[in-house]
């Protein structure tokens, strides 16, 4: 029964690169989740307001075929009482109906675009109906003054993930470069272990306890 251990001496720092190497390794992963978290909140603000959008269209359209088919009544009335002619009639009914057409498409944009949402929050499409149905105005966008603008522009791109995740690629990849050289010198090592040997009886009584400690290169 034994127990041994190995420790080595890191005189040449290739240890301690690599450990610089997977601790920037993990911050460039994180970097990667922040900025698939920015990508992800600016497809949901983009579909979000495209929706309100839509909505917005849509009741535009509905306000102008009310308005439309006033016209074409009144213009029916001018024709039944012989005070206009057939073309300004079907020409108020053509504008309807063009303006007709386009409701059916922005309906549909408009469940596309609440699929979209959907996938996007994680939900199943057709979830969110209830609580995107409202029609409410398109958001404004308020402005913003980004951290570390002004006078040096680097300072305000290294709010972006994806720099400081290309950032902390570099330095993991300086620091491998490091303990690679390191690996071309010798390595020391202290080596020790301890236990207890026996042939007959008890391993924990007697004579049969062993332990060495030795250096290695």
């Amino acid at each position: 029964l034994g127990l041994d251990a190995t420790w080595e001496i890191d005189i040449f720092g290739g240890q301690r690169a690599s450990v610089r190497a997977q601790r920037a390794t993990l911050e460039a992963q994180y970097a990667m989740l922040y900025s698939t978290w920015s990508s992800l909140a600016a497809e949901v603000a983009m579909d979000y307001i495209s929706l309100r959008t839509l909505q917005e269209q849509l009741d535009i359209a509905n306000y102008n075929v009310g308005l439309q088919e006033e016209t074409v009544g009144i213009q029916q009335s001018r024709v039944d009482a012989g005070l206009a002619d057939d073309l300004s009639l079907n020409q108020a009914k053509y504008t309807l109906e063009q303006t007709r057409a386009t409701i059916p498409t922005i309906l549909a944009s408009i469940e596309q675009t609440k699929n979209a949402l959907a996938i996007l929050t994680g939900e199943i499409p057709g979830t969110l109906e209830e609580e995107l149905a409202e029609h409410k105005p398109v958001p404004r966008i308020e402005s913003t003054a980004l951290i570390g603008t002004g006078t040096v522009p680097a300072n305000a791109i290294r709010q972006r993930p994806d720099i400081r995740q290309a950032e902390r690629e570099l330095a993991a990849q300086i620091a491998r470069k490091k303990a690679a050289r390191a690996d071309l010198w010798p390595k020391f090592y202290l080596t020790g272990a301890i236990g207890t040997q026996a042939h007959e009886g008890s391993l924990f009584n007697g004579p049969g306890k062993m332990y060495s400690f030795l250096p290695q290169i």
